[in-house]
């Protein structure tokens, strides 16, 4: 109940201007039953800092791996500019022949596909979960969050999350590759 006689609009929505102060990327990667990453960028990521990443940062990640793991990953990206540039695309063709999805790749990722990677529906549903669950202070403070999300992440969750992407994918077939969603209860 509003009282008509408050001296302060109840109405009023305060906006935070932290967001607009600074902004991160990350990455992150799930291979098997480990959680890769994160990786956080510096400044913004254009197609040769993905580059260096892949080149430079991915095989550091990864090096704890089994080597039989290692040798079967497959690397899948979204649509965002960095991942498709030529020399990135030049450098998966050779180092992860026929291994890679994406646009412009060996195996394409169709635009305004169903949502079925793990890595969007609970790796970073759970990152986003834990860390926005409150407003951050600084990029510092953000940072941590992140960082302490990824190591949260166990790989006894990752049963969950395979049962769940087969649930989606037998809704998927159903549904003929059209919205499924609504079956998902």
């Amino acid at each position: 109940r509003i009282d008509p006689y408050d001296t302060q609009n109840p109405h009023v929505v305060e906006v935070n201007h932290y967001q607009h102060n600074w902004s991160l990327n990350i990455w992150g990667g799930i291979v098997h039953n480990f959680v890769i990453g994160p990786h956080i960028f510096e400044g913004r990521v254009i197609g040769q800092v993905f580059l260096n990443f892949l080149i430079n940062d991915f095989p550091r990640l990864i090096h704890h791996l089994p080597d039989y793991i290692k040798n079967q990953i497959w690397i899948q990206l979204d649509g965002a500019p960095p991942h498709f540039s030529a020399n990135v695309r030049q450098h998966l063709t050779e180092n992860f022949p026929g291994q890679w999805i994406g646009k412009q790749g060996p195996t394409a990722w169709p635009p305004r596909s169903p949502d079925l990677t793990p890595m969007d529906y609970f790796l970073w549903g759970t990152v986003k979960s834990d860390v926005y669950s409150y407003a951050a202070t600084t990029q510092e403070d953000m940072v941590q969050r992140i960082r302490q999300s990824f190591q949260r992440i166990t790989p006894a969750m990752f049963d969950n999350v395979r049962h769940s992407f087969i649930r989606k994918i037998i809704s998927c077939i159903a549904q003929n590759g059209q919205h499924f969603e609504q079956l998902l209860h």
